[in-house]
This record gives structure tokens, sequence and C-alpha cells, in this order.
């Protein structure tokens, strides 16, 4: 584990941002990896720790978050596929994202899979 993933963990308290469980927690990048320079892939604020369905949602971009910290889901996720992941409209991140989350949130909304 690197260090701005610990970051991410404990600026959450090494529990998933949007349920609060701390099993299968993994820090993941709001803007990728790929797409940013050096001091963007250490930016704490540039991730979320999420649970293992959530992570990999948000890194293929199926799922995102709203600047208010509600979830945003593709439509290409169909209704009986978010229930059986236990997904629902309603979910929202723990907390509000800090103005420097909010950026990096604004270029993940905008390549969310339609």
């Amino acid at each position: 584990v690197c260090s701005s993933d610990l970051a991410v963990l404990s600026n959450w308290n090494y529990r998933c941002a949007v349920t609060g469980s701390s099993l299968v927690v993994r820090a993941s990048h709001i803007k990728p990896w790929r797409a940013c320079n050096d001091s963007e892939r250490l930016d704490p604020n540039n991730g979320l720790p999420l649970v293992a369905t959530l992570d990999a949602l948000f890194d293929s971009q199926l799922i995102t978050f709203k600047p208010s910290g509600v979830i945003q889901m593709s439509e290409s996720i169909p209704t009986f596929e978010r229930d059986r992941l236990g997904i629902a409209v309603d979910m929202k991140l723990r907390r509000e994202p800090t103005p420097e989350m909010l950026a990096y949130l604004e270029f993940h909304r905008e390549r969310l899979t339609v």
C-alpha cells in the first residue's frame, strides 16, 4: 500500500466513504492514475475508500458522485443488478466532498458510462 492510499484510508478512518464498512475497503483514485500528473496521483483528495463492489463500479465509471455526495449511476446498470448488488439511488458519501475533491469528482462524472 502506497502512502497516498494510506492517506485516503486514514482521512475516512479506514472505512468505506459510502457504507462505513471496514471490510474489503480499497483506496480508489477519483481521477484515474493514467490521466493524472504526479502530484494528482499522490493527492489524498483524489481518492475515496470504497468497498470492493463500489470500487469496481467506480473504477469502471458505472457509478460516480454528485457534488452533494449523492451516488449517480450509469443508466446501463439494470435495476435488477443494482438490487443484487445492494446499490440504492439514495446512497451517498458519509460526508461532504472537500472543495479539492469536487474538481476530481467533476472529471469523473464527465466520464460516467452512459
